[in-house]
């Protein structure tokens, strides 16, 4: 008889096999739909926000063009070799600075630079920087400005910033805002560029309008990965009852052939 236990012993550990399977669905499931939600959530985050920077910098572009060709003959100048410069006659700043913030308040634009071709600042909202040399970055160690050396060689360089605090145009302050900063070069025509612009343009309605797409988008990736997991699980378990039939009905079957041989038949075959 003790080799009959032993054979119902193996039957128990293969019974075994189907909640193994289970777990291991169970397990590599979880796995696979927080992977899933991960990438897809980062993925849509990051084009969401490339998105973004491009339409800023569409729309920095176009506020910059705009204003020089309304602003030309008031930031232009001609030197004594009669060279086109950028320059801003002092009587002139006031009602310049006036139009400048009418302007930058419609466009959401925090502040604004306007660098000559040199990088000294010939105007900016923030009135206490005008005249320092905006390619110097920090002038403690010398560090180069790279995204203003960009634009003065003609490009139109953006890039996205969290500022924990700012001066908006009313000389308030705002805390915590998603600002793009761009440069946009100053040309008189294709090749020649005289300065460039630097405006800040407040992006933080994007960002909301972002998290709504991205609350939006984990439900949905949620109740996709949930229908096709729950349909999987499903035929996991059909498949499961169905093996645990076919090894019920093969341990009954096997039960009866040895109830219907000799006991020394039986010894001799499970010697």
């Amino acid at each position: 008889m003790r080799t009959i236990n032993k054979g119902f012993s193996d039957n128990s550990i293969n019974r075994n096999y189907p909640k193994t399977l289970i777990r291991t669905f169970i397990v590599f499931a979880f796995i696979a739909v927080t992977s899933v939600m991960l990438f897809v959530n980062y993925g849509v985050y990051k084009v969401f926000q490339k998105e973004t920077i491009l339409e800023a910098e569409k729309d920095a572009t176009r506020i910059s063009t705009a204003i020089y060709e309304l602003e030309q003959d008031f930031i232009s100048t001609t030197d004594v070799g009669g060279n086109y410069t950028l320059g801003l006659a002092e009587d002139e700043f006031e009602e310049f600075d006036k139009r400048m913030r009418k302007y930058l308040s419609i466009f959401n634009a925090v502040k604004m630079k306007i660098f000559s071709l040199e990088g000294i600042i010939i105007y900016s909202t923030d009135h206490s920087i005008i005249g320092q040399n905006g390619i110097i970055s920090d002038h403690a160690s010398g560090e180069i400005n790279e995204k203003l050396h960009r634009a003065l060689l003609g490009e139109v360089v953006s890039k996205l910033e969290k500022k924990h605090n700012v001066w908006d145009l009313k000389q308030e302050k705002k805390f915590d805002l998603d600002i793009v900063e761009t440069y946009v070069p100053i040309k008189l025509d294709k090749y020649h560029v005289v300065g460039s612009f630097e405006l800040y343009l407040d992006i933080s309605h994007h960002s909301k309008t972002q998290q709504d797409y991205l609350k939006t988008s984990i439900i949905l990736t949620a109740i996709i990965l949930a229908v096709i997991l729950g349909f999987m699980f499903i035929l996991l378990m059909r498949g499961v009852n169905r093996l645990n039939l076919i090894s019920t009905h093969i341990q009954n079957t096997h039960q009866v052939h040895l109830s219907e041989q000799p006991m020394d038949d039986i010894d001799e075959t499970h010697s």
